[in-house]
Formats: C-alpha cells, sequence, structure tokens
C-alpha cells in the first residue's frame, strides 16, 4: 500500500473501519469502501474495475478470497485477483 493505490476496504462499520481509513489515507493512498452485506462477486467486480492494488477486511468475509489450491484457511492472493489482508477484531464487540 502506498502513495497513488487504491484499496478495498470490506469490513464491518466500527473503530477498526475508521483507524483503516486514516491508516490508508496517511500511505497516501486512496480507499474503496464496501458494506459488510455486499455480496463477494459485487466486491471482485468493483475492486477489478477500480484496478484496486488489494482488499482489507475480517476474515468471515475474506474467506472467498482465500488461494482454493493453499492449505492455509487464512485468505490469501487469489489468482489474478487483488490481495487481500485478514483484520481481525478479537476481543472487540460490533
Amino acid at each position: 500500500m502506498g502513495a497513488g493505490n487504491l484499496i478495498g476496504l470490506w469490513m464491518h462499520r466500527g473503530l477498526d473501519l475508521l483507524v483503516l481509513q486514516l491508516a490508508v489515507a496517511k500511505c497516501g493512498a486512496a480507499w474503496l469502501p464496501f458494506d459488510a452485506k455486499t455480496p463477494l462477486a459485487r466486491v471482485r467486480d468493483c475492486l477489478s474495475d477500480a484496478r484496486a492494488a488489494g482488499v482489507i477486511g475480517e476474515r468471515d468475509l475474506l474467506a472467498g478470497f482465500a488461494d482454493p489450491s493453499s492449505s492455509d484457511p487464512a485468505p490469501g492472493v487469489s489468482a489474478g485477483g487483488p490481495a487481500s489482508v485478514e483484520v481481525s477484531n478479537k476481543g472487540r464487540e460490533l
């Protein structure tokens, strides 16, 4: 993530989302927000159309971005798609 990049943010509303928006802005990048209820196909299409560098979100939302050929349950880089990063909200009530 850096200046001029576009990063997708796909998470539930809350403090974590606000902190990520500030972090993305501090890096000089822009964010493309997605509501937690947005279907995976819609998120993929928007990220592709916008040529986003990646997507940051919560594990339950990013499960569809996991590489099916990998044994790693955590989301990773999907074939031909943007990178995804898991954000944990462990211990936080949403």
